[in-house]
């Protein structure tokens, strides 16, 4: 692949990735099952605590702990934004 159409799929996925981060402005299905289900899991095996799912959060209950894991803390916008400079980079 040469490089002008390396360049212009990496912008076309970092642009579509930048969009999609814009649009989780709201919780969505996508964000609780791909970003927050598997921080809240990781939290809990890390703690010992249960995770128990409260509505669309997550809350980890334990002796001396509780903790609620919400969409906003799962990092989503971060992770759009890191892939497409990453793909940038790439390219």
């Amino acid at each position: 692949m040469n490089f002008k159409l390396r360049w212009l799929a990496a912008f076309l996925v970092a642009t579509m990735l930048m969009g999609l981060s814009a649009s989780f402005s709201r919780p969505s299905i996508i964000q609780q099952m791909a970003f927050c289900a598997p921080a809240a899991h990781l939290a809990g095996f890390l703690s010992g605590a249960p995770c128990v799912k409260d509505g669309d959060n997550y809350r980890l209950i334990g002796s001396n702990l509780d903790l609620t894991v919400v969409p906003a803390c799962a990092a989503t916008d971060y992770f759009c934004m890191m892939s497409g400079f990453l793909s940038l980079l790439a390219a």
